[in-house]
């Protein structure tokens, strides 16, 4: 398998994209809260670029939330925010939720436009992407980033993924990013939350009182969601 990792989404290019399938990660906190909505029951979870497209979707099926943040805080008017604790069972099951975030509903969109096919991941459910790219000849891996710039927490969570893959199926045919990927989750692998809270990211979550968040998104391995894009949301796959 070949595994490419880009470090920003807007370095995902048509020629990077085609007809391959693009992995999302926004570690801190989108893809974090997308899984954690879909393993809670969660049906579909719509992305949109701007606060404004969710509230007409909810004008056409109240029964929607909406979910999403900007600057690390819940839109106003919104009913959750984007921390993954708020998307529990009994919150968000047999819904349909409607979710706009900073960086990372902006990514899922980007590679949406470009990607054979688009999938989320982070620390949550890494083993279990792995397993589903069983069949993949080639993938790239596109961290979210913060504000079109690099993202420690992204970029480790990305060499997380290469290894779960490289442990899996070995033989890989790594990019340059993705063996330094893979080297920088290799630093941190014994407490990858380090990595996190050491983020610009992770310590303006920090000053917003969120620190569950970081531990919580930091946690390998906790799901077998995976999260896939259909052409109007993501939905839940089981992974292997």
């Amino acid at each position: 398998m070949k595994v490419e990792v880009e470090v920003t989404w807007r370095e995902l290019s048509p020629e990077k994209a085609e007809g391959r399938t693009a992995v999302i990660i926004d570690a801190l906190r989108a893809s974090s809260t997308i899984i954690t909505a879909l393993a809670n029951g969660c049906r579909r979870v719509i992305p949109v670029t701007q606060p404004r497209q969710a509230f007409e979707l909810l004008e056409k099926d109240s029964g929607r939330l909406l979910g999403g943040e900007r600057a690390g805080k819940k839109i106003e008017g919104f009913h959750l925010g984007n921390s993954p604790g708020e998307y529990f069972l009994e919150a968000v099951k047999g819904k349909e939720v409607v979710l706009t975030t900073t960086n990372g509903t902006l990514a899922v969109l980007h590679a949406a436009k470009m990607a054979g096919r688009v999938l989320v991941a982070s620390p949550l459910n890494a083993g279990a992407l792995a397993s589903y790219l069983e069949d993949e000849e080639e993938a790239v891996i596109v961290c979210a980033g913060l504000k079109g710039k690099f993202a420690l927490e992204d970029f480790v969570t990305a060499g997380l993924l290469v290894e779960e893959i490289n442990i899996r199926y070995g033989n890989l045919k790594l990019s340059k990013t993705a063996r330094k990927a893979m080297n920088s989750y290799l630093n941190f692998s014994r407490n990858i939350a380090c990595a996190f809270i050491c983020s610009p990211h992770g310590r303006r979550l920090l000053e917003l009182g969120l620190v569950e968040d970081i531990y919580f998104c930091s946690r390998k391995n906790v799901f077998h969601a995976v999260p896939v894009f259909d052409g109007t949301g993501l939905v839940l796959k089981n992974g292997a």
